[in-house]
């Protein structure tokens, strides 16, 4: 439903206001914008002058005299959209009733203009003139919005002595728009960044693929792939405006850092739309590496990070790497540029450290040792604040001589 609003050129072009009461028991009035500057009006007159820019306006109209015959009426008719019915026509006027909101209904004569009735869902104002009526909002979050399927004893634009030529019957048809989102988990993480949870090499991984219309019309042929080719289950083909659902897919962790990527397409009136995210695990397998409890550490001074690590035995181990991330969960960037190389023996182990120089401010590091098949564990996280550096006032007092 389009925010109805009254502009100003509209304003300049009336003279004559009246109001009209809708249906029995309602609240809601309509302006009746009479008297011949409503000349030719049609529907597309609402747009960008009512209504916010960019609506479409659709007029279904009657070529019409709902006062002449027995009984005054002729009969009603569809256009695939709308559909319109007379009831209850005088020479002075008639009742109408409609299969969808209608916005606004301009009524004429052929001879002395047109009554214009636009439903904003207020009575008139006080003193019965347009120029009191705001543009915009009528109060904070209240706007002139408002429909209706029916109205009664609209009239014709003069006596009625004339009778209707035409009735216009105008309503606003939004932009069909199909979207569609995905939200792919890993275990239970929305891991779009690496490394994501750290998985045990073996354990099986959940991925869950929550899946929703995003966009004003329904969709059809709704499917979900992943790039990994992992095989992904929904629980239906069709979704309707707003709705979601949840997908599921099964695997098995495998050793090092896994990356897939879901995507979800849906259908409507032969445009297909899509939608993708990443998610991420890293699949750990304990390498021949000793490391004694809390061997590794990170020490801030001045403007940079020392990490040191100590490892106790070392087998088949080729070297180490160093990530660094501003939040505990990541995500985390590798910060060394090539592997360090491994310098420990099977019965001894070695000493490493390595500078991290960097501005002020709280890190979190990850050390990853990697053997000669690839195989690696991750070790960390470790928390350290690098502290502003302190400055020497410009301003030194001169001492007293004694």
């Amino acid at each position: 439903m389009k925010k109805l609003r009254l502009a100003l050129a509209v304003l300049l072009l009336l003279s004559t206001v009246a109001t009209v009461q809708a249906v029995t028991g309602k609240s809601v009035y309509s302006w009746l914008l009479e008297g011949s500057a409503n000349t030719l009006k049609t529907c597309a007159d609402l747009d960008d002058v009512y209504a916010d820019p960019g609506t479409t306006w659709v007029e279904y109209k009657f070529d019409a005299n709902p006062s002449d015959g027995a009984g005054g009426c002729q009969a009603g008719g569809g256009d695939g959209t709308i559909a319109v019915t007379f009831s209850n026509c005088t020479s002075g006027g008639f009742d109408w009733s409609s299969t969808i909101g209608v916005d606004a209904v301009v009524v004429k004569d052929g001879v002395d203009g047109a009554n214009f009735y636009v439903y904003d869902g207020l009575s008139s104002p006080a003193d019965g003139t347009v120029g009191t009526l705001p543009v915009g909002p009528v109060s904070p979050g209240v706007w002139r919005d408002s429909e209706e399927m029916s109205d009664t004893n609209l009239t014709t634009p003069n006596d009625g002595a004339k009778g209707t030529s035409h009735v216009s019957f105008c309503y606003d048809v939004e932009e069909d728009v199909p979207s569609i989102a995905i939200e792919k988990s890993t275990n239970g993480e929305d891991a779009d960044n690496p490394t994501g949870p750290v998985i045990p090499v073996g354990d099986p991984v959940a991925w869950t693929y929550h899946v929703q219309n995003t966009g004003n019309v329904a969709l059809t042929n709704v499917t979900v792939t992943d790039d990994q080719g992992v095989a992904v289950s929904c629980p239906k083909t069709t979704l309707a405006v707003g709705e979601s659902m949840t997908c599921t897919a099964n695997g098995t962790a495998a050793a090092g850092q896994y990356a897939n990527l879901g995507t979800a397409t849906g259908e409507y009136n032969g445009t297909t739309v899509s939608d993708e995210d990443p998610s991420h695990y890293f699949g750990e397998k304990p390498t021949a590496i000793a490391m004694p409890g809390s061997s590794f550490n990170a020490e801030a001074s001045a403007g940079r990070v020392t990490l040191t690590w100590e490892t106790g035995t070392e087998i088949d181990n080729a070297g180490f790497n160093l990530y660094r991330a501003m939040l505990k969960d990541g995500p985390y960037t590798q910060i060394n540029e090539a592997l360090i190389a491994a310098e420990g023996e099977a019965v001894s182990g070695a000493s490493y450290s390595f500078v991290d120089a960097l501005d002020y401010g709280t890190y979190y590091y990850k050390l990853e040792d990697v053997d000669l098949y690839g195989m690696s564990t991750l070790h960390g996280p470790v928390k350290v604040t690098v502290a502003r550096p302190l400055r020497r006032p410009l301003y030194r007092p001169a001492l007293p001589e004694f």
